[in-house]
């Protein structure tokens, strides 16, 4: 609502546009994020097979801190998205997240 109390119908209009595309962003989030963690399954199969054949793991070892680290840093880009969708949400009247 404007100072008046008049509902801005543009306004309203690039809100529920936001929270379309806050909410496709927290579709791909979740992708990032499942497809994160199978890499890091998988990374930490490989070190296990490679213990077992006694190689040495450094390299494999790293990559499984950086994998997680990402996995990590998606968590929080996800939370951030929720934020804001619930934020746009809050905003608009009736609207629910």
């Amino acid at each position: 609502m404007d100072e008046r109390g008049v509902l801005d119908l543009d306004w309203i209009r690039s809100t529920n546009l936001a929270l379309h595309k806050e909410r496709d962003d927290l579709v791909l989030a979740d992708r990032h994020i499942c497809e994160g963690e199978e890499r890091v399954a998988q990374q930490v199969a490989r070190i296990a097979q490679m213990s077992e054949q006694g190689q040495d793991t450094t390299r494999a070892k790293d990559l499984l801190k950086t994998l997680e680290a990402a996995l990590v840093q998606w968590h929080v880009h996800r939370q951030i998205i929720l934020e804001t969708i619930a934020r746009h949400s809050a905003s608009l009247p009736g609207q629910a997240i």
